[in-house]
């Protein structure tokens, strides 16, 4: 029995310490690509950090387009989250999503059409 309760407290223990391995903010999904309306971006953010992330969408040239969208974020579960992309009047193409917490970026490329 006490080698069973100390392989319990082991697997928890590694799981935990894994979760906390995790990059401050991963991709998971982005869909649908290429995009028309609506753009989400699924991802995932590390345990104990806060919800104070900034979106900043650029196009290939590097011009900044972010007051051209409507964003919002949701949680989906747990350590899973979403932004949801709306363009307003942008041309088609490929733009490129920056997600921002602190100091680390995650950049993910879209494409309207």
């Amino acid at each position: 029995m006490k080698k069973y309760i100390i392989s319990i407290l082991l697997v928890f223990f590694i799981t935990i310490v894994s979760l906390y391995a995790l990059p401050i903010l991963s991709v998971v999904n982005v869909y649908p690509l290429p995009s028309e309306n609506t753009t989400t971006i699924e991802y995932f953010q590390q345990i104990g950090t806060t919800n104070d992330i900034t979106l900043k969408l650029y196009n290939t040239e590097g011009s900044e387009v972010t007051q051209k969208i409507k964003y919002s974020f949701e949680t989906v579960i747990n350590m899973r989250k979403k932004v949801i992309l709306e363009p307003q009047n942008l041309p088609k193409g490929i733009y490129i999503c920056v997600l921002k917490y602190k100091e680390n970026n995650l950049s993910v490329k879209i494409m309207l059409n």
